[in-house]
């Protein structure tokens, strides 16, 4: 398993692609396949599996040591899409009850769910949750400044400094989080990307790019979030509102697979899980792996989190 294992996550996207097709060609598994994902319908279509087979960023070497897989994508997600693989490719998984769906992007950027729009209701959208189940799902409301200055050499004081103009529309924020926490205590402000100056040159720059997003539950919806940014008179930042994603609540009893022996959690992640919300489907997210150290240079997954989640996910859709 472990050098199976390594060598599929060493594979980049189109020969993950070529993985999937040549393994659903030799078990003779019907498939639809376009330029955004690899669709198995089962008979029922009352359930999808959702396992996105891209990973963020470039591909860093991937290596195994001491029981642990190293390297971008070992936890998301290849490490779903390798359990689910390694069913399929035991045939221990129930092609008749379950539809299969592997996106070829997600994050920010992924359509595939929206393309598909699938006749499925319930969604299990794969991502590392520690085998937990999550039915929460926090919104994101995220903005998007690019700030001009005056560029001096770093011993003047710039007639307007971009820097600092960045930081005070920081600390406007901060303050409106700390309003909105006396409403929903899952409030908070998420810097992205705080960009400007080089360590290299010493000057104050002539641009910053600032991008941040404000974290709520569910109870915040649109209308609502705007009407409070209004009422604490910061309506004029609407203009570098970029794009959001209600936060939404899914009740786990309603679901069609047994989780109630599974920890139940909070996503504070976006993935496919709003796209089907958005379609009025009811998607909840679920997987091996950690997502803490997803996207980072640390990201890692045990060989034992690995043979885990293949047990879990064996007993949950194979019958």
């Amino acid at each position: 398993m472990i050098q199976d294992f390594l060598q599929f996550v060493s594979l980049n996207l189109n020969g993950r692609i070529k993985f999937i097709e040549n393994l659903l060609k030799s078990k003779g598994i019907f498939y639809i396949k376009t330029q955004k994902y690899i669709y198995i319908p089962s008979k029922e279509k009352k359930v999808l599996l959702d396992a996105h087979i891209d990973i963020v960023g470039p591909l860093k070497k991937v290596f195994y040591k001491d029981g642990i897989f190293y390297g971008s994508g070992v936890s998301d997600n290849l490490g779903n899409v390798f359990a689910l693989l390694n069913l399929l490719k035991r045939s221990k998984i129930n092609l008749k009850k379950y539809s299969l769906f592997f996106p070829f992007d997600e994050e920010e950027e992924g359509k595939a769910p929206y393309l598909l729009n699938p006749k499925e209701k319930y969604i299990l959208v794969f991502e590392p949750t520690n085998l937990e189940v999550w039915n929460k799902n926090l919104g994101a409301f995220e903005f998007e400044i690019e700030l001009f200055g005056e560029s001096t050499h770093g011993a003047y004081i710039p007639k307007k400094d971009s820097i600092k103009e960045a930081l005070k529309i920081l600390d406007i924020f901060k303050n409106f989080v700390k309003k909105l926490k006396r409403i929903d205590k899952y409030a908070h402000l998420n810097i992205i990307s705080f960009l400007g100056g080089h360590r290299n040159i010493y000057n104050h720059p002539e641009k910053v790019y600032l991008r941040f997003e404000i974290l709520t539950s569910w109870k915040i919806k649109k209308n609502f979030f705007f009407y409070i940014l209004e009422k604490e008179g910061l309506s004029n930042f609407k203009k570098f509102f970029k794009e959001y994603d209600e936060g939404f609540k899914i009740n786990i009893k309603d679901f069609p697979i047994n989780f109630k022996s599974f920890k139940q959690g909070i996503c504070r992640s976006w993935t496919n899980a709003h796209a089907y919300y958005n379609l009025k489907k009811k998607p909840l997210v679920f997987g091996l792996g950690n997502l803490r150290y997803a996207h980072t240079k640390y990201e890692k997954l045990s060989l034992r989190e690995l043979k885990d989640g293949i047990k879990t996910f064996e007993k949950l859709f194979s019958k």
